[in-house]
């Protein structure tokens, strides 16, 4: 039960034990207290019906189709009562009161317009070939903002930290301080901190052609050969 609810319940209560403590001399006046617990209770439950979607809605402008939207929400939960909805430019604020047999409900809405989502940048392959056999290649992602270089780098780093993880110390004492293992089981959430994505565990041999002016790298999917593009 959320906070809001509970207050409500409360509130209803403590409404209700007032009205019972009161003197109840004849059925008209039962059947009048009981109109006015049923009226009390419609109006709490609206009034927090209205202050949850207050804190909720996100009001993107002033505009005819965001203004209509307001008005018929407010029409929904408040079917009988007058409601004024006075928007306001200089402010970019929308006001809002309802008038109901309980008293006036007041809230207000601000603009908050939508923000652009940042595009993520594209990934890029590259290549890392080892001095002493640099007819292989491992194919590593970087985003197309950073250099060759600079992925490069980046993995080192990463490479370097990875060998005094638990895991990389592991593989030191069974002599197995090389790359290809580095490659195999470095975990990827290492890689995306320095916004380096890896493509491929194994090494293939290098094989390129051109097509249509584009480089091609051939390396393994599920052992078999598969065509690559390579931005260079």
């Amino acid at each position: 039960m959320s906070k809001s609810e509970k207050m409500l319940i409360t509130e209803y209560l403590q409404t209700t034990e007032a009205l019972l403590k009161s003197e109840l001399l004849s059925q008209v006046e039962r059947e009048a207290v009981l109109v006015k617990l049923k009226q009390r209770w419609s109006f709490l439950n609206m009034r927090s019906t209205f202050r949850e979607w207050l804190k909720t809605h996100k009001l993107r402008s002033l505009d005819a189709a965001d203004l209509f939207e307001v008005k018929r929400f407010v029409a929904e939960i408040f079917p009988e009562q007058p409601a004024e909805i006075v928007p306001d430019e200089k402010s970019g604020s929308l006001d809002i009161s309802v008038l109901t047999l309980e008293g006036k409900l007041e809230g207000q809405l601000s603009v908050e317009p939508e923000v652009a989502k940042e595009e993520k940048a594209q990934m890029l392959a590259f290549l890392v070939c080892l001095s002493g056999d640099p007819g292989l290649a491992w194919v590593f992602g970087r985003p197309e903002t950073m250099t060759d270089a600079e992925a490069r780098i980046a993995l080192s780093a990463v490479e370097e930290e990875f060998w005094q993880t638990k895991k990389g110390l592991k593989f030191k004492k069974m002599n197995k301080s090389n790359f290809a293992t580095f490659v195999e089981h470095v975990p990827a959430a290492s890689l995306r901190a320095r916004g380096l994505k890896r493509h491929y565990r194994l090494p293939s041999a290098i094989v390129t052609k051109d097509v249509s002016g584009a480089t091609f790298q051939t390396q393994p999917v599920d052992g078999h050969p598969a065509e690559v593009p390579i931005k260079v």
